[in-house]
């Protein structure tokens, strides 16, 4: 058994160079139910290498997979209209070169999932999958506590909208610790230009380190007004330090709750809410 993890880069990266690590291990990840649904993009940080199998450790927002639960209606809807249970299932899945992979278990904050609000810096989930590859994956590396750096040059890797694998740029406006503000505590403001669907990318230095997690931006002022450039990624070294502490996360099975969503559809068919 092998395991595989990527290392800070000595000497400086351009854009295509970490364009390229990105091609390999930076997926889109989606939650459809009968196919209609939504993504956003998740990143590999390490690979257990076991004989000719390999298992691949990826981290993602966990919005990602609680937004899925906002489309239960789609589920009702299908079940009024007397679909079957597998059209009725939420499928999550990621893309890793031409081939589809289920997500059925993952790993987030405690109790998060199913909060009506959680703070940004518990918007992470882990999952895995399993692959038919010994062949080590091209992966950025992960940060010591402290590595961003305001100011320095950083890239966004993500599936904005309706688009493919994209690169964006920016540098690194502020370094938000434990703030005061739960809406900024452990956040990395930059000005690289994020949208929906990058959530849960990589938010990577010129090193090859994934220093922050694409999260959320700021649109408009309280006022009303545009605001640009106001964009926020969860510190990665922050979101690993949480996962350490055993206490703090839970195990969850995807599947067990969309099989519920199934069961609950049938009941409110048959019996009324």
């Amino acid at each position: 058994m092998k395991v595989v993890k990527a290392t800070r880069s000595d000497s400086p990266m351009s854009g295509s160079d970490l364009m390229e690590i990105a091609r390999e291990s930076v997926v889109r990840i989606s939650t459809t139910v009968n196919g209609v649904g939504g993504h956003g993009t998740a990143f590999a940080y390490k690979q257990v290498i076991n004989g000719d199998r390999s298992t691949v450790y990826f981290i993602t927002n966990l919005h990602n997979f609680s937004s899925s639960l906002k489309r239960f209606h789609q589920v009702l809807r299908l079940a009024h209209a007397g679909a079957s249970d597998e059209e009725m299932l939420m499928r999550a899945f990621v893309i890793l070169g031409e081939r589809e992979f289920e997500v059925d278990k993952i790993v987030a904050f405690r109790g998060a999932l199913f909060a009506a609000k959680f703070d940004h810096q518990h918007d992470f989930a882990i999952f895995s999958i399993e692959i038919e590859s010994s062949e080590p994956l091209p992966m950025f590396a992960l940060p010591s506590t402290g590595e961003a750096r305001q100011g320095e040059q950083v890239f966004a890797f993500g599936y904005p909208s309706f688009t493919d694998l994209g690169i964006t740029d920016g540098i690194v406006s502020k370094i938000y610790g434990n703030h005061e503000d739960p809406k900024l505590r452990y956040q990395i403001q930059h000005s690289v230009l994020i949208n929906k669907g990058n959530s849960g990318g990589p938010t990577v230095n010129t090193h090859g380190v994934a220093v922050g997690m694409s999260t959320w931006g700021i649109a408009w002022n309280p006022d009303g007004s545009p605001v640009s450039g106001l964009n926020f990624s969860v510190d990665v070294a922050h979101t690993f330090e949480i996962c350490r502490q055993a206490e703090s996360v839970e195990e969850i099975s995807m599947k067990k709750i969309y099989q519920r969503f199934v069961a609950r559809a049938r009941e409110h068919v048959k019996f009324g809410s």
